[in-house]
């Protein structure tokens, strides 16, 4: 008798045993990392401020005899309908024949590996040059935002992000330098806030538009009606046009999407809803006026 005392713990750890608890660990280690991945992923995480000199898929020149420009301010809603079919079809059917066209509720591509974003697939079909001009970032790509289109060569473009105090629903205002007949057209595209950022966001873009050398074109999902107190004092301005205003008078209707322009003059105008997107397109047809025309 040696008098040692064997216990439980003495005994070898069956191989197998060991393996299953391997197995554990690393399941474990497995599904954190997946656990921090997926809650990167899915944050909305603003887009930074970019420049560029020219839109993808860049016109030339704008046509020697062409004298007016067709504008047009359309929330795609991400290309789903009234219907809530999601048809990118029947939105560029709806945009046959602008010129210029600022786009809303845009979608990135599906996944980070692919380039295929609304913006330039609306532009392929359209034969126009494109810019998808994303608020934020989600799944590690550029996910959600405006978009520009455009027949007219474009000879600088900027996004600009717009102060939020939101987690999600990043916003920004696109700014467009046009080239037509060697004359520049300055146009701001954007989509504000619907909550507690839209008050600041309107003043902002306000004051962008005001400070552009004419002629000068405001567009886009406001998210405000013709009631609110920045609306009307920017309406009583004697630069100011809307054009809808200029050519439907007391029938216009109420409405969040709007055309401002300055230094231009009203051809026509309209607003027509096809059901494409839970929102009506507005366009205008505008012509530039030469003695307020900037050639800076």
């Amino acid at each position: 008798m040696t008098g040692e005392i064997h216990t439980e713990t003495d005994r070898p750890v069956p191989a197998s045993r060991r393996r299953r608890a391997r197995r554990r660990v690393v399941l474990i280690l497995v599904a954190a990392v997946v656990a921090v991945l997926l809650g990167h992923g899915q944050r909305h995480v603003p887009a930074d401020y970019v420049t560029g000199h020219s839109l993808n898929g860049q016109s030339q020149r704008a046509p020697a005899d062409k004298t007016t420009i067709r504008f047009a301010a359309f929330n795609i809603h991400g290309g789903k309908g009234e219907d809530d079919v999601r048809s990118l079809d029947r939105i560029a059917g709806c945009l046959e024949g602008f010129d210029v066209i600022g786009l809303n509720e845009v979608h990135g591509s599906l996944h980070m590996f692919s380039d295929r974003d609304q913006a330039k697939v609306l532009g392929e079909m359209l034969g126009l040059s494109w810019l998808f001009a994303p608020t934020e970032r989600r799944w590690w790509h550029d996910y959600f935002g405006n978009g520009v289109l455009s027949k007219l060569p474009v000879t600088r473009w900027e996004r600009i992000p717009l102060a939020g105090t939101r987690h999600k629903g990043h916003r920004n205002v696109v700014f467009v330098v046009i080239s037509m007949h060697d004359q520049r057209l300055n146009v701001l595209i954007t989509h504000l806030d619907t909550r507690q950022d839209r008050e600041g966001q309107l003043s902002t873009v306000i004051k962008m538009f005001l400070e552009l050398d004419p002629p000068a074109v405001l567009m886009g999902d406001l998210n405000t009606r013709e009631t609110d107190a920045q609306i009307r004092s920017l309406l009583a301005m004697p630069d100011v046009v809307e054009p809808l205003y200029e050519v439907l008078g007391n029938q216009t209707p109420s409405r969040i999407d709007w055309i401002f322009s300055r230094g231009l003059q009203v051809v026509d105008a309209g607003i027509f809803d096809e059901g494409a997107s839970d929102h009506p397109c507005i366009w205008a047809e505008l012509s530039m006026n030469n003695s307020e025309i900037s050639n800076n």
